[in-house]
């Protein structure tokens, strides 16, 4: 009996940094490829790299790269969409689908006639809690950044601790954060150091006017219903949504209807459909 071939798939993590980034990176998105990995032949490509014409399909993340998402290739595209904000829909009515994190965006996809599934999840069985001494009143995880709006959580003062990158325009946030006296680690850290400290918070708080997506669903997945920024509409949507479930944990909703698994089941859906 002739061996099945599995199809050959590959990510483009379509991004300058993604090389230096990848080591210590972990999330949803990166524990469903994972999956994948026992169905298909996958490849990552990281960085802005245009993959070779070679494949079954070809995965992109990025927000928006309309040069490589135009590019003329024999196999069906799909694109990982991590935006709020939906781009020329002219870009994507070629593309065999894209992959949207939330329920807004999705409806907006859907709205101009682009093939949409909402897919998206955390890595449930690694951000996961413990019995780590609870020693941090207050952590929000997110690169100092203007949007990120850390002044807006300063005055927490010593009870609150921040980690992430200084941007380039984000000095006006970090400043808010020093005089304060926040507790600030002011660089990247990878993924375990940032698991750990969700290990030891009582409370997320997410100050951010848009994004942060992933951060709630890392909160939920430790335990803890972060507290969002009202007007932040898609990171608010997963809190709505377990609201309104029958779910008594946010742990118990995230594995149920964001673990890693349902992620790639949404993946290879939009593949294989």
């Amino acid at each position: 009996m002739a061996k099945e071939v599995k199809k050959k798939i590959c990510i483009v993590w379509y991004w300058g940094r993604a090389k230096e980034i990848f080591p210590g990176w972990r999330d949803g998105l990166r524990a469903a490829m994972e999956i994948l990995e026992k169905k298909y032949d996958v490849d990552w490509i990281l960085g802005e790299i245009e993959p070779e014409d070679k494949y079954d399909f070809i995965l992109v993340w990025s927000d928006d790269k309309p040069a490589l998402l135009q590019k003329d290739y024999k196999c069906p595209m799909g694109l990982v969409y991590g935006s709020t904000f939906v781009p020329d829909v002219s870009k994507l009515r070629k593309l065999k689908v894209v992959y949207v994190e939330n329920t807004i965006t999705y409806e907006l996809m859907r709205r101009d006639t682009i093939r949409a599934i909402k897919a998206f999840g955390t890595d449930t069985g690694f951000f996961s809690p413990d019995k780590t001494k609870k020693d941090i009143k207050y952590f929000f995880p997110g690169t100092f950044s203007p949007w990120k709006c850390q002044q807006d959580i300063s005055g927490l003062g010593k009870h609150l601790t921040c980690v992430g990158e200084v941007q380039h325009d984000g000095q006006k946030q970090l400043q808010a954060c020093k005089n304060t006296g926040v507790n600030i680690i002011p660089k990247n850290v990878s993924a375990k150091e940032v698991r750990d400290l969700y290990r030891r918070a009582e409370n997320v708080i997410i100050p951010a006017e848009y994004g942060s997506e992933r951060t709630v669903l890392e909160a939920m997945s430790m335990n803890i219903i972060p507290d969002v920024r009202e007007d932040n509409d898609r990171a608010v949507t997963y809190i709505q949504e377990f609201d309104d479930s029958d779910i008594d944990s946010p742990r118990e909703f995230i594995k149920k209807f964001y673990s890693a698994q349902h992620y790639a089941d949404q993946i290879i859906r939009g593949i294989e459909e």
